[in-house]
Formats: C-alpha cells, structure tokens, sequence
C-alpha cells in the first residue's frame, strides 16, 4: 500500500530536482 502524501512529495521531489538539474545543464551549454 502506497502512502498519496508520501508518494506525491516524492514526485514533487523528483521532478524539482530534474527541473533544477536541466535548468543547470542549460545555463552550462550556454555559458560554455
């Protein structure tokens, strides 16, 4: 059984931290 809060912070966990690694990776490709 699978906690809706748990699994729901997990997600908006991922997918900030995707986010900030693309956003990173972007402003590397520019700047390099």
């Amino acid at each position: 059984m699978v906690d809706p809060i748990a699994y729901r912070s997990l997600v908006f966990t991922a997918t900030f931290f995707a986010g900030v690694f693309q956003a990173v990776f972007g402003l590397f490709r520019w700047y390099s």
